[in-house]
């Protein structure tokens, strides 16, 4: 049976993907903004329908082409003008890709039965998915923006799965300056130099959203094909929505370089325990976590405390399982600035989210 293209939302990645230039994020997002306005991105039905007429004759699969077009068009009630279309576009990539995952071609004179529970399980797996790609988080509406990229194998692969890259970031719908600054700090993409034997994947995870600040986790995924292993890694983005502009040390800790020594002491007790009670390896040398451990793209704030994400290869070789620490508020409190941008009320931490 086919893999379902939903199957990528499973995936919890973890690599450090450079952010995407801002030049192309604008770009992108005016892009969005500029793009001509629809109702929907159907499956079946309409002047250009996203699957093949075999499929569309299968009363199964027109059935569930209903409802999920049904559950799109609920999902838009929420948004704005733009909003709802970067979600359309979202759904336009996720049926262009299913088309090529479940093997659909326009030669088909019927589907065969692989073919057609493989689109009903990718149908129902996204109706699942699409009612969560809208939601608040603090202040904000937040929106899921996808993008998907599917390739079927090569013909003299004996490995017959499509590989398909899905990448979602958030976008606070219907923004302020602010929150289009956001937007664009934000904004990811599947890389446009990923080779043909290569799929990513990325989902985020929202710890923080106040007026001041928007702390969240990316978690990335390359797999290529035949490769000892999957590369992994993490970023983090904590966005200072008054100043339009990410977090660095210097907004939470004096300019000198005192509270170093007491920071690292605290977070080389904390993965001491994270050893223990999360099944970390210690780092191989003291620079290994010295290093990380000042990363402030590996901070996330949240109401507990600052957390540190340690990504494979932040402590020590791949093999080394990344974890992650917090330190609380009032252990930090010492070291901090008097003005430091800490969160004043918590925020309950949104689960993770991915491309559905």
């Amino acid at each position: 049976m086919r893999r379902a293209l939903s199957g990528i939302a499973a995936l919890v990645a973890v690599v450090a993907l450079s952010a995407c230039g801002q030049d192309t994020a604008n770009t992108t997002l005016q892009r969005l903004s500029d793009a001509p306005r629809g109702n929907s991105a159907q499956a079946c039905g309409g002047a250009a329908p996203f699957l093949t007429s075999a499929a569309c004759a299968d009363e199964n699969v027109t059935r569930l082409s209903g409802a999920m077009d049904g559950a799109l068009e609920k999902v838009q009630t929420a948004l704005s003008r733009t909003g709802r279309q970067v979600l359309i576009d979202g759904q336009a990539q996720w049926l262009t890709g299913m088309r090529v995952t479940c093997m659909l071609s326009a030669d088909d004179k019927e589907l065969s039965a692989e073919q057609s529970v493989c689109v009903q399980l990718s149908m129902i797996d996204r109706m699942i998915a699409l009612p969560t790609s809208v939601g608040s988080a603090g202040p904000y509406l937040f929106q899921r923006v996808e993008s998907f990229r599917a390739l079927p194998p090569p013909k003299s692969l004996t490995d017959k799965a499509a590989l398909i890259s899905a990448v979602s970031y958030p976008r606070i719908d219907n923004p302020d300056a602010n929150g289009a600054a956001f937007n664009v700090a934000a904004f990811r993409a599947i890389r446009k130099d990923l080779p043909d034997d290569t799929e990513q994947t990325i989902v985020y995870q929202i710890y923080l959203a106040d007026p001041k600040m928007i702390s969240l986790e990316y978690d990335t995924l390359f797999a290529t094909r035949g490769a000892a292993h999957q590369d992994h890694g993490v970023e983090t983005l904590t966005f200072l929505m008054n100043e339009k502009r990410p977090l660095v040390a210097d907004d939470l800790f004096p300019v000198s370089d005192v509270w170093r020594k007491d920071f690292l002491a605290l977070a080389g007790a904390k993965l001491k325990d994270a050893v223990i009670e999360q099944g970390c390896d210690a780092p191989l040398a003291l620079e290994y976590a010295r290093d990380a451990s000042l990363r402030a793209d590996r901070w996330l704030i949240s109401a507990e405390g600052l957390s540190i994400v340690y990504p494979p290869y932040a402590l020590g070789p791949y093999a080394m399982e990344g974890c992650k620490i917090t330190m609380g508020w009032k252990e930090l409190t010492p070291m901090l600035r008097p003005d430091a941008p800490i969160p004043a009320q918590p925020t309950k931490k949104q689960p993770p989210v991915a491309a559905g």
